[in-house]
């Protein structure tokens, strides 16, 4: 008689089924779904700030995905993100805990059961549920509440009318109300609120904690859809901070590992209820791959493609072949997650030095990723400064921004940015002359160009002047170059700083480098007849023998060079050059 393993499939030893996988294949039968998904089905997704990436995958593959609470019609994307719209089913934002989704069903569901506590900051109105939802408030009370009942009962008719739900565990961490047990989606203070420690305490869910949530949401959706199917996946992206005695590294793996272990049982149970791994997919070594940014929580686009591909071909929509397209594209939108929000307003933290009243720090810098990239070689340096990215590049060229009195603008392309931006208010709001901000908002060449070009040809101009140049460009920057005045307005000192002169690795505009000189040229004019700094690296770089090691080495899926970016080495001799030679 054969021994039971003899009897076992490839997909059940690690030597066939993992570590025989070449890098980036696929792995065989690595979920298979209890119950079945089609594009027919109506899918509802829910949790954590990785569940968006499910939703954005159904949308482009032609499932129906349920959107129960759609935006008003006349409204852009953009406002449609900042109010909260578009991202899950309905308009809860994230939702890290079990706990958490226990408590917006129990509001969906039982009309005795209700929340009065509402936020209140300079007039407005902010819901504990979702602080960020919409980013600026409400005007009223009343408005809050009636958008709460709104969302309500579009959870409840997304519960009653779903065929699955996706609920992404993110967390075992959360924050509560001592009085009255209120649940928050983050701890009071981070976003919005204050933090009183008698009445706001931290609590770490246990595995039976868990369980016993868990439990009371399948049953419950069970009664009143009894139909439902619950597919669960784990959040690989690791704990932002912890509020517990541990060092964040096992507190990242202690709590994915009981949301694993609860998810685990639960498909042992339920008969409808399924788990995809997701989270083994990202963090597991066996991949061999590194599917984190350099921060390792931010899971790059193309550990979001290899999940999808394995979820896509277990539901038997894709081939395993898809693993050898490189031609598919990644998705460039930015994830917006509200628990990034806390690390970027710790990253971008202003030092507080005695001085007066006032927070004291060398330089700011505000732009895009040049400016990242700058203060990345800033800190290497032990440069103090602040701010650095606060939008893409394209969220800059598009003018994302809504001019503000009181805080200059506000960034619209993510949460994330908007959050970038009042982290620098304190800086911004008190000027002093040591002080200088940097930036590079109304480059961003490597678009900006090719805009202005389209423009001549379309226009069939022939001969471009400076004049002819400075029309167009305050016109296309009207929003940049405001900012930038009511920076200077307010007392400070600006630099303006053009993109690295890199372009010539893009061989499809070598012939047309004239016309990126010019542009650098004519717009660093302008902020300079406005009283700015200006410091034009192209000519800069020329006059000191640009090095080739300044020269990206980056390659991306396309087999393109990175030509808009300079390597490490160039950010750093800019910073050097910057610290050195401007603003003396």
């Amino acid at each position: 008689m054969k021994n039971p393993y003899e009897l076992l499939t490839n997909d059940k030893f690690w030597k066939t089924a993992v570590s025989s996988v070449k890098i980036n294949e696929g792995f065989d039968n690595i979920w298979k779904p209890k119950f079945a998904i089609t594009k027919k089905s109506k899918i509802a997704t829910l949790g954590s700030c990785f569940a968006q990436h499910i939703s954005h995958w159904l949308i482009e593959n032609g499932y129906s995905w349920q959107n129960a609470e759609p935006g008003p019609n006349n409204f852009s994307n953009e406002e449609l993100l900042d109010l909260g719209y578009n991202i899950f089913s309905c308009r809860v934002g994230n939702i890290y805990t079990s706990a958490m989704l226990k408590q917006w069903i129990k509001l969906a569901t039982e009309p005795d059961f209700s929340i009065d506590e509402i936020y209140c900051e300079n007039t407005r109105f902010y819901d504990p549920l979702r602080p960020q939802i919409p980013s600026k408030g409400f005007a009223s009370k009343d408005e809050l509440e009636l958008a709460r009942i709104t969302t309500l009962t579009s959870l409840n008719s997304l519960l009653l009318n779903s065929d699955v739900i996706i609920f992404t565990m993110g967390l075992t961490e959360g924050w509560i109300n001592n009085n009255n047990g209120n649940i928050y989606q983050v701890c009071p203070g981070t976003i919005k609120g204050d933090f009183n420690s008698e009445i706001h305490s931290f609590i770490n869910y246990t595995y039976d904690d868990i369980k016993r949530d868990m439990l009371f949401i399948i049953d419950r959706l069970n009664i009143i859809n009894k139909n439902i199917k619950i597919l669960l996946t784990v959040s690989p992206v690791p704990l932002t901070a912890t509020a517990s005695q541990n060092h964040v590294l096992p507190a990242t793996v202690y709590s994915k590992s009981v949301l694993r272990a609860v998810a685990g049982d639960l498909v042992e149970i339920y008969p409808n209820v399924d788990y995809f791994p997701s989270y083994e997919l990202i963090v597991s070594n066996a991949t061999k791959n590194n599917f984190f940014e350099e921060n390792l929580r931010t899971v790059k686009p193309e550990g979001i493609q290899y999940v999808m591909n394995h979820f896509g071909i277990c539901l038997g929509i894709f081939s395993k072949s898809i693993f050898l397209d490189r031609s598919r594209k990644f998705s460039s939108h930015e994830e917006y997650c509200d628990e990034i929000l806390i690390e970027s307003w710790n990253k971008n933290k202003i030092n507080i030095v005695n001085e007066g009243n006032e927070a004291y720090i060398d330089y700011c810098l505000i732009g895009d990723s040049q400016m990242g990239a700058l203060s990345k070689a800033f800190s290497d340096l032990n440069i103090n400064h602040a701010g650095g990215m606060i939008m893409n590049g394209s969220a800059w060229t598009s003018n994302l921004v809504h001019l503000d009195d009181n805080e200059i603008f506000v960034p619209l392309e993510d949460f994330e940015s908007r959050a970038r931006w009042t982290s620098l208010l304190p800086f911004i709001k008190s000027p002093n002359c040591k002080r200088r901000i940097i930036l590079n908002i109304g480059m961003q060449t490597h678009r900006s160009v090719s805009f202005f070009i389209n423009y001549c040809n379309e226009n069939k101009i022939m001969s471009v002047t400076p004049a002819l140049f400075s029309d167009y460009y305050i016109k296309e920057n009207f929003k940049k170059i405001e900012i930038v005045k009511k920076l200077l307005q307010i007392g400070h000192h600006c630099l303006i700083v053009s993109d690295p002169p890199t372009r010539e690795l893009n061989t499809e505009i070598k012939s047309m480098i004239n016309f990126w000189t010019f542009y650098d040229e004519n717009s660093l004019k302008i902020f300079h007849d406005m009283g700015c700094d200006t410091f034009n690296a192209g000519l800069y770089f020329q006059m000191e023998n640009f090095d080739n090691e300044f020269f990206s080495d980056i390659v991306y899926a396309d087999g393109k060079r990175d030509w808009f970016h300079g390597s490490e080495k160039y950010y750093s001799q800019l910073a050097t050059v910057i610290k050195s030679h401007c603003f003396l």
